[in-house]
Parts: structure tokens; C-alpha cells; sequence
């Protein structure tokens, strides 16, 4: 098993199927790099058809710091 070492794959923040870099980047389980968007007033990320505001994933997210594995 290899430890990847890049600020892309070394998660901080897991909000269901969101990830947060510790470089603040945001992506999804296929580490593709999400936009953020506007809907309704409120700056977020769409994920799987569903909008998650910024709001929304700061109150559901937990502080994990870990590598991802390669096997």
C-alpha cells in the first residue's frame, strides 16, 4: 500500500459525498474539483443533483485529517 503525498488527497473536512482539502479545495468522491455556485442567495456546491450550501456543509462536516491509500 502507497501513501499518496499531495495537498490534493489529504482530506481535512468530509461532509457526506464532499470533500474539503487541506488546500480548501472542494471535491467529490471522484476527487473531480467542484465550483461554486449561487442559488437563491446562498454561495454553495452541487453534488449528485443536490444543492449543499456553504452553510449546510459547514454544520454537517467532520474535521478528519488522513492520507488516502493507493493499493
Amino acid at each position: 500500500m502507497k501513501i499518496i503525498f499531495s495537498p490534493e488527497t489529504q482530506i481535512k473536512w468530509i461532509c457526506e459525498n464532499i470533500f474539503i482539502t487541506i488546500d480548501k479545495k472542494v471535491v467529490d468522491q471522484d476527487f473531480n474539483l467542484l465550483q461554486e455556485r449561487i442559488n437563491g442567495g446562498s454561495y454553495g456546491y452541487t453534488v449528485d443533483s443536490k444543492f449543499r450550501t456553504k452553510k449546510w456543509i459547514n454544520k454537517n462536516c467532520v474535521n478528519v485529517l488522513g492520507f488516502i491509500f493507493n493499493d
